[in-house]
């Protein structure tokens, strides 16, 4: 049976009692305790601050500027209001606590596609097809950049 935030949806996220695991697009991780009957769970998103947490029986879960959870949901809050300096800061440090996360590495490589950073960009790549040797998408793309940075060459 899945989850919440167990499945493979862009806002899909669960914050599971059974072990306290975040799950957010499919992938999870350790967030907090977990909880039982009788707790009261909250999440709060606000945007003004950019911020985004879990509560449990009102008392804040998040553990520190370097949470991974925060890190997925800021680095992705930041993506969408084009603050691509931002959002590339928060997964480089998200890919430190979880450095085969590929949604981050995908995230990134957008990054430098969008900036035009192909060197970084096809350097990304290759890191992405260490962790997933078998990922159609990341080949095709990893390819066309090749291609493009050589053909600006030209």
């Amino acid at each position: 049976m899945i989850m919440p935030g167990q499945e493979n949806e862009p806002w899909g996220c669960g914050y599971h009692g059974d072990d306290g695991y975040s799950f957010y697009s499919g992938s999870g991780g350790p967030y907090g305790e977990s909880y039982a009957t009788g707790d009261i769970i909250r999440y709060y998103l606000n945007f003004r601050n950019k911020i985004l947490f879990y509560t449990k029986n009102g008392i804040n879960l998040v553990k520190g500027p370097n949470n991974a959870f925060k890190l997925r949901y800021q680095g992705k809050l930041y993506f969408i209001m084009s603050k691509y300096d931002k959002t590339f800061e928060d997964l480089t440090r998200l890919l430190k606590i979880e450095p085969d996360n590929t949604i981050a590495l995908k995230y990134r490589d957008e990054i430098n596609y969008i900036i035009k950073k192909y060197n970084e960009l096809i350097a990304n790549f290759k890191e992405l097809l260490k962790i997933k040797p078998n990922d159609k998408w990341a080949k095709k793309v990893y390819e066309l950049v090749k291609r493009l940075k050589y053909d600006m060459q030209l």
